[in-house]
């Protein structure tokens, strides 16, 4: 009877989701899908001139695998799981499935994208400046290794808590562990977040994304295009995150434990001045 108590509370959290937290889940996957189509596109392209990655290819162009890789776990995969509890009206076993499945394609996606930036810079013949790479020296390599650590830690001591026998782990411990377990999803999935950002940036710096103007820059959106299309693309991978972060984060938020009822409001008002105290109290409210 507890674990079914227990089993019912979390599959009453889709209903506790505002109405606009539900639409707010789906458009943060269609924009997190949008970024992944995008940032596709700007890895096949092979016109580097203008600002595309050179193509996709298990060669000299093996790292343009992991910002489609990266991209498509820590951002597709992984908000769809984070958010499978808030948007689809399934049973929990289902969404339960859902949810773990999801976490396993993100951090599969995680593993081969990271393999792919090592397979790069330490083999010369498989990148383009045939030569050898250093790994592991800017903020976003420290702010990505950091975010799959958080990300697997979590999805391990999910596998653990949430997958085994009550026998092993009683509902009890389930329940004291599941903060925790929330706190770790969203933190790794905001550290992940600014990884994916952070690595855009680097890419669109590698690229020289930027044009000189010859005169005063004001008029920026008439000048925009100015910029190469590639450099255009990986922009557009950015904004389509920023937003699928945005609208993510929205629908993840807990509002339901900062409402509460107008009665709920005034029992904790301090009546204790008489009438003309609690009609100003009433009028506050």
């Amino acid at each position: 009877m507890e674990a079914e108590k227990f089993s019912d509370s979390f599959s009453g959290k889709y209903h506790e989701a505002l109405p606009s937290q539900r639409y707010a889940a789906y458009l943060a996957i269609i924009f997190s899908v949008s970024a992944v189509a995008c940032v596709i596109a700007w890895a096949r392209g092979t016109s580097t001139d203008n600002g595309f990655l050179g193509g996709l290819t298990f060669g000299e162009y093996i790292f343009n695998w992991h910002p489609v890789l990266m991209t498509t776990g820590m951002s597709a995969s992984a908000l769809t799981a984070l958010l499978s509890y808030r948007m689809i009206p399934l049973p929990k076993a289902a969404t339960k499935w859902i949810h773990g499945l999801m976490h396993g394609v993100a951090i599969t996606c995680t593993c081969l994208g990271i393999s792919a930036v090592f397979i790069s810079n330490n083999n010369p013949s498989h990148n383009t400046g045939d030569t050898y790479y250093a790994n592991l020296y800017s903020l976003h390599s420290f702010i990505g290794l950091t975010a799959a650590l958080f990300y697997g830690v979590n999805f391990i001591t999910g596998l653990y808590y949430y997958s085994t026998p009550l026998s092993i782990v009683p509902v009890y411990d389930r329940k004291v562990f599941m903060p925790f377990h929330t706190f770790l999803g969203i933190t790794a999935f905001f550290l992940a977040s600014w990884a994916l950002e952070s690595g855009i940036m680097e890419l669109q710096t590698d690229n020289s994304c930027i044009w000189y103007p010859t005169s005063a820059n004001w008029n920026t959106a008439a000048t925009y295009s100015n910029l190469n299309l590639g450099c255009r693309v990986g922009n557009a991978v950015g904004i389509l995150l920023m937003f699928a972060i945005f609208f993510g984060m929205y629908a993840l938020w807990d509002f339901q434990q900062y409402q509460e009822t107008k009665e709920d409001v005034a029992a904790k008002e301090p009546l204790l001045g008489g009438a003309d105290d609690r009609a100003h109290s009433e009028e506050r409210l």
